[in-house]
């Protein structure tokens, strides 16, 4: 697996713990009248918490979807680079090295 797909990997689920952690925080706001600070890119908002509730688990289901749609992308790269790889294998033998650098 390369450091980039693992890169990605890794923000999607931080990403995802993220928003989960804000889920769990908003079930502990005591005032449910008081507008609950939501950030877009470097921006507050203040929102209501029924509709910060609503934004939240549809970003969650949102990366939910994008992340099995990489998933299977990746499934399916893998699948067709391990038929690439016996094909050129065994075509040109020990004479090629398709297996990734340790760096």
């Amino acid at each position: 697996m390369s450091a980039q797909t693992m890169q990605k990997g890794t923000f999607s689920s931080n990403l995802m713990k993220n928003l989960d952690d804000a889920s769990d925080e908003l079930l502990m706001v005591d005032d449910e009248e008081e507008p609950v600070p939501f950030m877009v890119a470097d921006v507050f908002f203040h929102t209501p918490l029924e509709e910060t509730k609503a934004k939240l688990e549809t970003l969650k289901d949102e990366l939910t979807r994008q992340m099995e749609e990489l998933n299977t992308k990746g499934s399916r790269f893998k699948e067709e680079m391990a038929l690439l790889k016996r094909d050129l294998y065994a075509k040109f033998g020990d004479n090629i090295n398709l297996e990734p650098d340790e760096d």
